[in-house]
């Protein structure tokens, strides 16, 4: 079976300003599957066969870690080769080209760039603490010196907790 390779590399910035470096992988081969084609009733009119499929594979770098293109390649490469989801298939041969995968792997970057979460877990419930730490900083920077006396003193724990001062 033939199989062609074809990667690209790009970056994102995050919302802490940090880079990822990242590798997107496509995977192309000959195709042994099937696909039903369907009537306006919703019943099998016809079965094609598809003859080659496009496997997509993502490595992201985290910002703390050394880049190392080599492993990304082959992480990326790896995912695609892992992975049961084909990102394109084509039933009709020579359908699927150089400028077709070079295209969709463009067009992948771009949508990882815009949603780093599609390929980091957890990236959304991150940036969500961290945006609410960043208010609370604010809003602690703006407080006046009276006002940062009493968080700093509750802060420190030099007073009892809040409620027992209520109930006092």
């Amino acid at each position: 079976m033939r199989t062609k390779v074809v990667t690209i590399k790009d970056e994102f910035t995050d919302y802490r300003g940090k880079v990822h470096k990242f590798i997107v992988a496509a995977v192309s081969q000959e195709a042994d599957g099937y696909l039903d084609l369907y009537d306006e009733e919703g019943d099998v009119e016809d079965t094609v066969a598809i003859v080659k499929a496009v496997k997509i594979g993502v490595a992201v770098c985290n910002p703390n870690d050394e880049y190392d293109e080599a492993k990304g390649m082959h992480i990326a490469i790896g995912k695609a080769n892992g992975s049961n989801d084909y990102a394109l298939f084509a039933t009709i041969p020579g359908m699927i080209n150089t400028a077709v995968v070079d295209s969709l792997l463009k067009q992948e970057a771009h949508f990882i760039k815009e949603n780093p979460s599609r390929v980091i877990p957890g990236y959304l419930e991150e940036k969500a603490k961290y945006e609410y730490h960043m208010m609370i900083a604010q809003k602690i920077k703006s407080l006046s010196d009276d006002e940062k006396v009493v968080y700093n003193a509750m802060k420190d724990h030099k007073y009892p907790k809040v409620e027992e001062l209520l109930n006092a």
